[in-house]
């Protein structure tokens, strides 16, 4: 059976390290990846995407097999919980950003680990 990785990017440093570990992860494992980004402004976003998805795999050659992109409009734990349903990881970033509860975290990655029920991989902030 196919393994699947989903990541989630916004075009932040943290989303590119996590979108990094991913493509490192899935083509060490052979797992099908998916680059999931949650925003309204569905151009600007997949260009976003695919310039950080380019970037990344400047520094990974041979490990753009199995790789898909899709922007979604919404909030984005939702998008990125939804997306993740039937995947064997979801990896996302942390920005340390937010209140007490989720300085840590970032809301997004912990509302992902809350309510999701994929296991989750935070990339830590540098």
């Amino acid at each position: 059976m196919e393994r699947l990785v989903v990541v989630g990017v916004d075009g932040s440093a943290g989303g590119r390290r996590a979108l990094d570990w991913a493509v490192r992860h899935a083509a060490g494992t052979g797992a099908r990846l998916e680059v999931v980004c949650a925003d309204p402004s569905e151009e600007a976003a997949t260009e976003q995407l695919h310039r950080d998805l380019q970037d990344v795999l400047a520094h990974h050659p041979g490990a753009a097999p199995g790789i898909t992109t899709r922007v979604v409009a919404g909030k984005p734990a939702d998008v990125l919980l939804d997306a993740a349903r039937d995947a064997d990881l979801l990896v996302v970033g942390s920005h340390g950003k937010g209140g007490l509860a989720t300085t840590l975290l970032g809301s997004v990655s912990e509302a992902c680990v809350r309510r999701g029920t994929t296991p989750v991989l935070i990339v830590p902030a540098r």
